[in-house]
This record gives C-alpha cells, structure tokens and sequence, in this order.
C-alpha cells in the first residue's frame, strides 16, 4: 500500500517521514520545487516535531536550521512528541470555556427557555469540545477532565450551585438531556468510521484505516518516527 507523506491544505504542507534522511530529502525536494515556482519558504514558520523518537531529529531548509517544538497546531488539532492526545484535549477545553463565556449573556437570560439553552450549548460550544475527537485516545484522566467541563457548564445554565440548588450529575444530565461524554465521543468515532469505509479505496481517508506509520519492524526493535510542518 502507498505511504502518507504529506498532508496539504491551501500554504501550509506537513510532511511525514519514518526516517531522518528522508525527511531531509523531502525537504530539499520541496524547496527545490517551491523554488522552481518561485515561491520561498518561510523557515520561522516552519517546525519539526519527533513523535516517541529516541534520538531527536534536527532538519534544514535551505541552509537553515528548522526549530524544533513539542507540539504544534494543524488544523485546529494539537500534535504532541508523546504521540498522545492530552495536549489536544487540554487546548480544546480552553477553546470551549471562551466560546462559553462569550455566550454568558445567553446563560444568565430569564427569557430563555432551558432547552432553547441546550440548543445553542450543544453546536456552540460542546461541538467545540469534541473537535477532533473521532480520533483520540481518552485516558479516563482526560474523560474526567472532559465530563467536569460539560457538568461545571450545564450547572452554570441552569444555576445549580451548592449548596442551595445542588442536584446528582445524572439528575442534571437527565434535565439537560446530555449523554455521558464518553458516549458521544464513542458514537462520533463510529460515525466517523461508517463514513469512511463508504468512501472509494482510494479515498485517504479510508487508505488511512489501514496504514500503519510504523512500517513493518523486527520484533522487539523500536523505529524512530519524525514529523515536520
């Protein structure tokens, strides 16, 4: 099967490697054709990231030295070294508790009705939560994290504080007509996968199910991975 090597959208080109040297080629190679059309790579906004790699990676563009980062965003998704999804959940709570407060108004409104309320929290604010989340990893610290943020925002809502209106999560959920969070990322990722394998054998998105980044590996031998933006 064919390798992932690039993922492109509009200027911003990530490039995925297995190995140092063909990173580097990569690179030369897209400098040399970004020269051909005249076009420069701006090498202050381009990062390298080692995912689990034992021995870090340094690259050039072009006779310059590529910073090297922990994580970086693409596409609204953070990427971490670790190769997990914490950094990324941690940066979509942030996102969600802005897009929650901007909505404050709405929140503390006696005009509105709670499940006009539920209505504008679900597209407005949860779907910012679950960005991306067809393809996490959810270690139960980070479905804790993620349910703490949907309980403390839906309390808000509907003003049930300690210890005067204080109800069970289950009565609140059941109020607001909310899933358990792990139940709508679950439902997501199988909804994400249905619409994959509808897509032709060339689509990437279904080459992706089956691809495995790591190659084919002696048993007990660990392979380096690399990564570049």
């Amino acid at each position: 099967m064919e390798y992932i090597n690039d993922l492109d959208l509009a200027d911003d080109v990530v490039l995925v490697s297995q190995r140092r040297s063909d990173m580097q080629s990569k690179l030369n190679y897209l400098v040399e054709r970004s020269t051909a059309a005249c076009l420069n790579i701006n090498v202050s906004k381009t990062k390298s990231l080692d995912v689990n790699a034992a021995n870090p990676s340094n690259f050039t563009v072009a006779g310059q030295v590529v910073d090297k980062v922990e994580s970086f965003q693409y596409l609204g998704s953070q990427t971490a070294s670790d190769g997990g999804t914490k950094s990324d959940i941690g940066a979509r709570i942030t996102k969600a508790w802005s897009a929650f407060a901007s909505l404050r108004n709405i929140w503390r409104s006696n005009q509105i009705r709670l499940r006009s309320k539920i209505r504008i929290f679900n597209p407005n604010v949860k779907s910012v939560l679950l960005y991306s989340s067809e393809t996490w990893g959810i270690p139960a610290e980070c479905t804790q994290k993620l349910q703490v943020f949907i309980n403390r925002c839906l309390r808000y809502i509907i003003r049930a504080w300690w210890p005067d209106n204080w109800i069970s999560n289950a009565e609140l959920h059941h109020r607001c007509h909310q899933k358990p969070i792990l139940t709508d990322i679950r439902e997501r990722k199988w909804m994400w996968v249905g619409h994959s394998l509808r897509k032709r054998g060339n689509e990437i998105c279904k080459q992706a199910l089956d691809w495995n980044p790591a190659g084919h590996r002696s048993r007990g031998r660990a392979e380096a991975h690399g990564g570049g933006n």
